[in-house]
């Protein structure tokens, strides 16, 4: 399974692992992924580095490249080239079943250092597109690459990847990396978006690798997302490796070369050549969604107590959303989790094995605590609800405007019974989802 189709299914399972910080259930995958992609890209793990690539005239090879095809060291050429090498083609030509297309792991390798500034590659690794079986279905992933490019004033470890996740942009597998995340959670990330006039959608996030941990390894991303459902991820650190000691005092790549490099059109090329995903197997039990971004917002407004201001994130997600609420004396940061949890199994029994049961069936766990992701005299006090046909509800506050940030008060806005409240209003489950 690409490493883009398993967050999706790790915003679901990581429910039941966390149970004082709703908030990792969606943003944590904005490190998780891009950890994720980085070991992808060097070949760390996954069965991808495994793989073969059927290659021009039907000849087997490999899919991976490391740094021993190329010596390390060789120059790069300008960010924005105005032409590729003449010996790199577009992919085109296909294996003799006409399902996968012939782009190696070397093609790859030097379309990526012919955008980079000049300076000195090592730990250089490459992969081209390849293809795997599971089950009936045929998956082609597409190419990769990463390297640690210093120009002379440090190291710094970038890598691009493209993937074909889905048919359209509008697929909430591509939307999940091009949303910016909300500020109340990761604070530390600046995040811009833009549509191309070509169509494709820009996102440029630039936070922390580790800000949970006092880390200071910058991290920028930049996403392009294309019209058919491909995203193209160019990933760079100011850091030789993933949590490693910080060597220069910015990425290698100002924000400005990081957009000419993952909007050059020959990406766009690859994506085209992709072949689209199958598609999902079709679901025999019922459906389950979460509640909305927007049903969320409205609930919690109703359900709060008089004299409290409310100010939601633009930038909430369906089964999460977050924001801030004041008393006057001070915001606080809240969080809501409403989502589909199930009634029995593993997390079930993790979180709320221990739970207070209510009358009617309900099961509540109230958590107390300095906040997990830090913050000078931050803490999260943190209601978890269960209903009995499996419906969870999960709201925590702070005393601080946003995660990782120092207190603004010396308590939440809400008190504990207040958070009580709320969690159990039957607002949250009155009607259908």
């Amino acid at each position: 399974m690409p490493f883009e189709d398993e967050l999706t299914d790790a915003l679901r399972s990581t429910a039941g692992s966390f149970h004082t910080d709703p908030t990792k259930l969606v943003n944590a995958g904005i490190t998780d992924g891009r950890r994720r992609r980085r070991r992808r890209t060097v070949g760390v793990v996954g069965s991808v580095t495994a793989l073969a690539l059927v290659g021009v005239g039907g000849t087997f090879a490999s899919g991976v490249l490391d740094a021993g095809a190329r010596p390390v060291g060789a120059a790069a050429g300008p960010a924005t080239p105005t032409h590729l090498p003449s010996s790199l083609t577009r992919p085109g030509a296909t294996t003799s079943g006409g399902a996968v297309p012939v782009f190696s792991a070397q093609q790859m390798r030097t379309a990526f250092e012919s955008m980079l500034p000049k300076g000195h590659f090592s730990a250089v690794q490459a992969e081209g597109i390849t293809s795997r079986q599971k089950g009936d279905s045929t998956f082609v992933d597409g190419p990769s690459a990463s390297l640690v490019l210093n120009d002379g004033k440090g190291p710094s470890a970038v890598s691009i990847s493209i993937r074909r996740l889905a048919t359209t942009v509008n697929d909430q597998m591509v939307q999940q990396y091009i949303a910016c995340p909300s500020h109340t959670v990761r604070p530390d990330i600046s995040c811009s978006r833009k549509t191309l006039p070509n169509g494709t959608v820009l996102t440029v996030m630039q936070g922390l690798e580790n800000p949970n941990y006092g880390s200071k390894e910058k991290d920028w991303t930049a996403y392009l997302a294309t019209a058919n459902g491909s995203l193209i991820t160019l990933d760079e650190t100011n850091s030789a490796q993933e949590k490693g000691a910080v060597s220069r005092p910015e990425p290698v790549l100002s924000v400005k070369q990081l957009k000419a490099v993952v909007t050059n059109p020959f990406w766009v090329t690859i994506t085209s050549e992709l072949p689209a995903p199958p598609p999902p197997p079709v679901q025999t039990g019922p459906t389950h969604n979460s509640l909305s971004a927007d049903r969320i917002g409205a609930t919690l407004r109703a359900a709060l107590p008089k004299g409290l201001t409310l100010s939601m994130d633009s930038d909430n997600q369906d089964g999460y959303a977050s924001g801030r609420i004041n008393d006057g004396h001070g915001a606080g940061a809240i969080g809501i989790n409403a989502d589909w949890f199930g009634t029995s199994g593993d997390a079930v029994d993790q979180v709320f094995g221990g739970a207070t049961v209510l009358a009617d069936g309900t099961r509540i766990v109230v958590d107390q605590g300095a906040s997990e992701k830090g913050g000078a005299g931050a803490v999260q006090w943190t209601v978890q609800v269960l209903h009995k046909d499996g419906r969870r509800i999960v709201v925590s506050e702070l005393n601080a405007s946003a995660f990782n940030t120092a207190k603004d008060r010396p308590e939440p806005v809400l008190t504990l019974a207040q958070l009580k409240a709320l969690a159990l209003s039957p607002s949250w489950v009155s009607t259908a989802w």
